[in-house]
């Protein structure tokens, strides 16, 4: 990638979120003049988040012509990059991401999907960092540490694997990969997004920069993979087919599979980390002992022989298909949640074939009544409530939203954790009642 000049550059950094304040960060340490145009007001910011803005010369409240008068603006991924002030600035707009592979010169992995990035990067970065024998493995990104917040400590033998939102790929502009992975493509977002192809569009600007030299780690078992396969040209292709997943499972047995969602990601690492040296028997035995990340499908206990299982990180509807094929029956499904814009009679099928009953709560409880028989409730606490007061003895209660979080907690995190506290109450009770 290009190396830039920063000294004297004038740069804006739109929204001060993790992203931006790494960026900005990095940027005065590269010898670059900050800027920091942040929408929210001083009372909206967390204390921490007010303290490091007040370094650098911003605005709060909203974005400004004053934002303008920058050579680039580093964009925040929460920001769409169709907002008003943008179509104004003639300056280069990038994302963090951008920003911070100009400055490395280290082996670059970047892993974009609908649904399972994070547990692919995850296990990947198990497997790398206990076997790869050259340099250190970081694992940044979506995931939740700015590449920006490392970049100047890697070193070319390092390497550096990226979780990559449709958000960060919107502004990316050399960034290259010399590994990418497609995992899958689903309906996502599409409260950002006027349609799937443009969701997609954002998605495959992962390869647009890559050359002969590297490599696109493809999931064809996913139909969209298939076609981004076919459509790829220039770049080395390795194709994931479903007799490849069947024969790479044959390997790992059973209580690899269990650990995580879909088994295309966990393949999908082995061929990187085969790419990148690693020998098979030692990423094979790295995936058998991983353990899978909370709030994905993660079973929290029982109650009077009723199962509990969190499945917050499921924000939209084929993550919820993925979690009831986990499932033989009696499960008692929790969806809600702020909408996304997505086709909730997609699940239809399922709940039909797996579910006892269904219980919508939250902003999009509406709109899930839509299509799906349910019950409707106000909040989380009151679906939970309503679902162990229904539940018998072999029922298993599965919180699966097919939404985001934002209607009443501040992340999918915040949401799973509220769903264990809820469950530990019931807990309790159960056990006053009964002592």
């Amino acid at each position: 990638m290009k190396k830039i000049e920063w000294d004297g550059q004038k740069v804006t950094v739109l929204g001060f979120g993790k992203s931006g304040q790494s960026a900005a960060a990095l940027l005065v340490r590269l010898g670059a003049a900050v800027f920091v145009s942040e929408k929210r007001s001083r009372s909206q910011l967390p204390p921490q988040d007010f303290d490091e803005l007040i370094r650098y010369p911003h605005e709060l409240g909203g974005h400004t012509d004053a934002a303008l008068k920058a050579d680039k603006i580093i964009l925040s991924p929460g920001i769409p990059s169709t907002i008003q002030i943008l179509k104004d600035f003639d300056g280069e707009v990038w994302s963090e991401i951008e920003l911070a592979c100009r400055v490395m010169d280290a082996t670059i992995v970047g892993v974009t999907g609908s649904n399972g990035k994070t547990t692919t990067v995850t296990l990947l970065g198990e497997i790398l960092s206990k076997h790869h024998s050259k340099g250190q493995t970081y694992v940044v990104g979506n995931i939740g540490t700015p590449v920006s917040h490392i970049a100047l400590q890697v070193k070319k033998e390092d390497v550096v694997v990226i979780e990559l939102s449709s958000f960060q790929l919107e502004t990316i502009q050399d960034f290259r990969p010399n590994i990418a992975v497609w995992l899958n493509l689903n309906p996502n977002h599409l409260d950002r997004y006027s349609s799937i192809e443009e969701y997609k569009a954002a998605k495959q600007r992962i390869f647009m920069n890559m050359t002969s030299e590297d490599t696109a780690i493809i999931n064809c078992c996913d139909e969209s993979g298939s076609e981004m396969a076919d459509s790829l040209s220039g770049i080395k292709v390795k194709r994931l087919t479903a007799d490849a997943v069947r024969e790479e499972l044959k390997a790992l047995g059973d209580d690899a599979l269990r650990e995580i969602k879909a088994p295309e990601n966990l393949i999908s690492a082995l061929y990187v980390s085969d790419l990148l040296g690693v020998a098979r028997a030692k990423s094979e035995e790295a995936v058998k002992q991983f353990r899978s990340l909370p709030h994905r499908i993660e079973k929290i206990g029982e109650l009077d022989g009723v199962a509990f299982y969190n499945d917050s990180k499921a924000t939209n509807v084929a993550a919820v298909r993925v979690a009831l094929d986990r499932f033989s029956d009696n499960v008692i499904l929790l969806l809600g949640g702020k909408d996304k814009g997505e086709d909730y009679s997609k699940l239809s099928d399922l709940i039909e074939k797996k579910c006892r009953f269904v219980i919508a709560y939250g902003q999009a409880a509406s709109l899930i009544a839509g299509p799906i028989s349910c019950d409707v409730v106000a909040d989380l606490e009151s679906a939970v409530n309503k679902a162990a007061k229904k539940a018998s003895k072999g029922d298993s209660i599965l919180l699966s939203p097919a939404c985001s979080s934002y209607d009443q907690f501040k992340n999918f995190e915040e949401r799973g954790e509220t769903f264990k506290s809820l469950f530990a109450d019931l807990k309790r009770e159960q056990e006053i009642l009964t002592s």
